[in-house]
């Protein structure tokens, strides 16, 4: 989780694209890419919003 805040991710949100992702990655390996904070797709999904 500190390594998505550092990303500049909101954390919240990171977190449920995990948990929602996950399950239908676990027999592709390759796939699992995608999730950590610093991929194109989850930087543009879980960005935190400024205020």
């Amino acid at each position: 989780m500190e390594t998505a805040k550092a990303a500049g991710l909101d954390a919240e949100n990171y977190l449920d694209h995990l948990l929602s992702e996950m399950p239908g990655r676990l027999n592709d390996p390759d796939g699992i890419e995608d999730l950590f904070p610093w991929s194109d797709t989850v930087q543009k999904k879980c960005v935190r919003k400024s205020i």
